[in-house]
């Protein structure tokens, strides 16, 4: 897969590179690895899609579906031990249910388990 963009929210590069300066590197890596290409003929769909690009990340070692702490019956897509992540790739109004998930479990001070 090759990243032709990236958008900077809110100067979040910086808040990640405070935190950890390997994360987004090794997001980049997991990404752009020569083995890793999207099959957009394997099924039709976001959620195919969201799948192939959670193998990769399992594949390096991440964890798959792991519960949000502050919201029951939530769970993040891929998990490193650290960092939460969400994988959305259908319409724009699916992302609001993973800001809150984040902000929950943000603002309760836990995290996924595993920390």
């Amino acid at each position: 897969m090759r990243i032709v963009e990236e958008f900077n929210y809110r100067n979040a590069e910086a808040v990640i590179n405070a935190a950890d300066t390997t994360l987004l590197p090794r997001l980049r890596g997991i990404l752009t690895a020569t083995t890793n290409e999207v099959n957009l003929a394997a099924d039709s769909g976001p959620r195919s899609l969201s799948s192939q690009v959670q193998q990769w990340f399992r594949a390096a070692g991440w964890q798959h579906e792991v519960p949000s702490v502050a919201v029951p019956g939530m769970r993040y897509d891929l998990y490193d031990g650290r960092v939460p992540i969400e994988i959305e790739l259908g319409h724009e109004r699916l992302v609001y249910p993973d800001f809150f998930e984040f902000l929950a479990d943000y603002s309760a001070g836990t995290s996924p388990p595993g920390l």
